[in-house]
């Protein structure tokens, strides 16, 4: 389900606003995220805000990996909420500059309100934070496996007709001209021609063919990979939603009834598997 302008900035706006409130315990308490970056934990979540608002869509912070991650983690932290983020291979601070450890603060408080209070507030930033990106996972999701699923067509295209123009095995075929007839993408054409090497007029078949299988296994191994990472988001976003009747009531308290009704709505589409890929 895909928000209109008016529903995104207001669920962005509440966000802000939980945000600071996650940002001023887990300040005052220390609580930081993966080793490296000494920024407050709930830094790493909201990069990905900041990113959706400069409308840099296409960075990568925005991609369905990252996340998955995301969900994942926010689903897990409130369960721990004084936990640190596991870390993970995913920088999770792309174009956002960190803070040294002088820098950070260290501060003692009340561990139990403060872990009470960062439950809370990571529930409501959790349901809110899926609304938000499940639409933009979606369309990464299945632009991905769109592009991945026409390279190996591609591909496979290539290698019919590298096998017909091959008497044998050890048939010299000219693979240039072979991928320029049976091929509309020009950068996976020079990427092939790039892995052959050499004399792309005179390619040993067997050779060819050889490269040719391993760009298809590699490009198989990426729908997996995407296919993994939508289905983290897709099974966290539903735990996560058990927890958005609370946040949706507050919201109508509250006066916010447009974003609540989103969430809603969204809520009864991901448990009816509504979302792409699902």
């Amino acid at each position: 389900m895909k928000a209109n302008k008016s529903v995104e900035m207001a669920l962005v706006n509440i966000l802000n606003g939980i945000y600071k409130e996650i940002h001023s315990i887990e300040s005052s308490l220390g609580i930081r995220g993966e080793e490296g970056d000494f920024r407050p934990r709930i830094e790493y979540f909201h990069d990905a805000v900041r990113m959706l608002t400069s409308n840099d869509l296409r960075n990568k912070r925005l991609s369905v990996e990252f996340l998955a991650y995301d969900v994942s983690m926010l689903r897990y932290i409130q369960n721990n909420p004084l936990a640190k983020a596991k870390g993970g291979k995913l920088n999770l601070s792309p174009g956002t500059a960190l803070i040294t450890e002088a820098e950070a603060e260290y501060a003692t408080g009340n561990m139990r309100e403060a872990k009470a209070q960062l439950s809370e507030h990571y529930k409501s930033y959790s349901v809110l934070f899926v609304a938000l990106f499940a639409d933009p996972a979606d369309r990464d999701y299945q632009s991905k496996v769109n592009n991945c699923n026409e390279q190996v067509e591609n591909i496979a295209a290539v290698q019919r007709a590298a096998k017909e123009a091959g008497k044998n095995p050890q048939s010299a075929i000219d693979m240039e001209e072979i991928i320029l007839e049976h091929m509309d993408d020009p950068a996976l054409a020079q990427k092939i021609l790039t892995s052959l090497g050499g004399n792309r007029k005179k390619v040993i078949m067997a050779e060819a063919m050889q490269k040719l299988s391993e760009m298809m296994k590699t490009a198989d191994k990426q729908i997996k990979a995407v296919e993994q990472a939508h289905f983290t988001y897709a099974t966290s976003r539903l735990a996560i939603y058990e927890n958005a009747r609370e946040v949706v009531r507050k919201m109508a308290m509250s006066g916010m009834n447009i974003v609540g009704n989103f969430v809603e709505t969204a809520v009864i589409e991901a448990n009816r598997g509504g979302g792409r890929g699902m």
